[in-house]
């Protein structure tokens, strides 16, 4: 019986919303009903040079960009070849800044081999099991897909906010934190993750002297969570008073705001008049922090008496740590740890236990201290 072929007839739900629909082009094709098989993968690059070279054709081609809820500039590609009795539909779409990361030649830090990968859906339709087969070994792949860092900054071009995402590296792969921060920190740290995997809303603190964790505690914390993280150094904690920003921000439901070396952004209002402090209640607390559920951690190195006090109100604030140096016996543990020799009578940050070989600092601190 001829099936006919119907231009208007309703997609599939797994046809992604494309401009094409293969589905609805094989059957005009080859008038009969097709198998499918279909993923989602990164896939490399050299397989459409292999397709190419196995006689495939390359029927139809599509790239776009749209604006995606009046925030996120999204890019688009459809891509189809037709073998023997089978079309192979490939599908993309994420965010534009993801993609000039993702595809760019440029010289950067991430692995090599992660340049020639795309992360595409793939749709194969076929009737002969054996087309289907050599499609499939044709197919470049790897089996493993790296994980991409969640945590994006903040920035401003043209005046307008936008998010660039950025790799966190860790100085350890695996970080021992009862050894690191002491038995009484690791408590509040577990205490840390669970509020951040069961996506709770509000504010945590962090303040410390320089070289006692702070960072590398925070980049663990990034590594728990599905969360997008969003970054602000001391440099642009302005943004928070931006116009701009409760809207934009309004489009990242459950993330995760990070303030670095925040004081300036949290004294008091009994001392300046601070639009920021506003932003962050209204974000943490209140409908509008149920309805956008936003997690803000902050640092900062200033006393606490100077932090404004509706910050630290119950309710609001779910957890504060005072990061310190750790005791000697605290600090010889983590030196027995690395199998070093070396063992102090005076407490050190964890900086100055990692950097035990680096004594270039600690003469210049002795040569200031002396005059």
């Amino acid at each position: 019986m001829e099936i006919k072929f119907n231009p208007y007839a309703r997609k599939s739900h797994n046809d992604y919303g494309t401009y094409f629909n293969p589905f609805h082009h094989y059957v005009e094709l080859y008038g009969a009903h097709p198998d499918i098989y279909e993923y989602r993968l990164p896939i490399k690059k050299m397989t459409f040079e292999k397709l190419d070279k196995m006689g495939a054709e390359r029927i139809f081609v599509c790239e776009s960009e749209r604006v995606v809820d009046g925030k996120e500039l999204v890019s688009l590609t459809e891509i189809c070849y037709r073998l023997n009795d089978a079309l192979l539909f490939f599908y993309r779409r994420e965010s534009l800044v993801n993609r000039i990361e993702y595809l760019s030649g440029e010289d950067d830090d991430s692995d090599p081999s992660e340049k020639d990968l795309a992360s595409y859906a793939c749709k194969i339709l076929y009737q002969n099991p054996e087309t289907l087969g050599r499609i499939k070994e044709c197919i470049e792949r790897e089996s493993k897909q790296k994980r991409h860092s969640n945590v994006y900054v903040l920035c401003s071009s043209d005046g307008m906010l936008n998010l660039q995402r950025f790799d966190i590296k860790l100085p350890q792969k695996k970080i021992n934190l009862e050894l690191n921060y002491g038995s009484e920190a690791k408590a509040k740290f577990d205490k840390v993750v669970k509020c951040i995997s069961k996506n709770k809303n509000g504010l945590m603190l962090f303040s410390g002297d320089p070289g006692t964790g702070k960072s590398t505690f925070i980049k663990y914390l990034t590594t728990k969570t599905t969360r997008k993280v969003i970054y602000l150094s001391s440099g642009s904690a302005e943004q928070l008073t931006n116009p701009d920003f409760m809207s934009f921000i309004m489009g990242y439901r459950n993330c995760i705001l990070l303030l670095e070396d925040a004081e300036k952004v949290l004294r008091s209002r009994n001392t300046q008049d601070n639009e920021a402090i506003s932003n962050i209640l209204n974000i943490t607390d209140g409908i509008l922090g149920d309805c956008l559920n936003i997690l803000v951690i902050a640092t900062f190195n200033t006393d606490r008496e100077n932090i404004d006090s509706a910050l630290v109100r119950k309710g609001r604030l779910l957890v504060e740590h005072h990061f310190k140096a750790l005791s000697p016996d605290e600090c010889n543990r983590i030196f027995e740890s690395m199998k070093s020799k070396k063992r102090t009578e005076v407490p050190m940050t964890l900086a100055e236990i990692y950097n035990e070989d680096d004594n270039f600092h600690v003469e210049e601190e002795k040569r200031r201290v002396g005059f």
